[in-house]
C-alpha cells in the first residue's frame, strides 16, 4: 500500500462591523482591517490560513454585497435565466398569436362555403381591418 501526502484546502471566515459610506467601501475597509488572519498555536500546527479573498457585507440581516467571484457569477446567471424565461414567455405568446390567423382563415373558409377570397375578407374584418 502506498503512502500519500494530501493537502486539504479549507475555507475560514471572520466577521466584523465597520462604518462606511457604501457596501463596496465597507468590504474594502474590512479586508484592510483583517490584514493577515492567523490561528492559535494549537491550530497553526495543523492548518495554514491564506489571504482574504472575498467579503460579504451585511446591512442588518440583509446581505448587500458579496465580492466572492462565484457569488457574482451566480447572481449574473440568475439574472440571465430571468431574462431568458421572460423571452420564452414572449415567444410562446407570439406562437399562440401566430396560430390564430391561419386557424381563423380556415374557419372563415369552412364557414364561408369554400371560397378563399371571401374567407380572407371575413378574417380581415374579424381582425379589425375592415372588409
Amino acid at each position: 500500500m502506498a503512502e500519500f501526502s494530501v493537502t486539504l484546502l479549507i475555507d475560514a471566515s471572520t466577521s466584523m462591523t465597520v462604518t462606511a459610506d457604501t457596501p463596496e467601501d465597507a468590504a474594502e475597509l474590512a479586508m484592510d482591517e483583517a490584514g493577515n488572519p492567523s490561528l492559535c498555536h494549537y491550530c497553526s500546527g495543523k492548518m495554514d490560513v491564506g489571504d482574504v479573498y472575498a467579503a460579504r457585507v451585511y446591512d442588518g440581516d440583509k446581505e448587500v454585497l458579496d465580492t466572492d467571484w462565484t457569488a457574482q457569477q451566480l447572481a449574473a446567471a440568475e439574472k440571465q435565466v430571468e431574462k431568458l424565461e421572460k423571452r420564452v414567455a414572449e415567444l410562446e405568446q407570439a406562437e399562440q398569436d401566430a396560430v390564430k390567423v391561419p386557424r381563423g382563415l380556415l374557419e372563415c373558409y369552412l364557414n364561408g362555403g369554400g371560397d378563399w377570397v371571401e374567407a380572407g375578407h371575413k378574417l380581415r374584418a374579424l381582425l379589425g381591418g375592415g372588409e
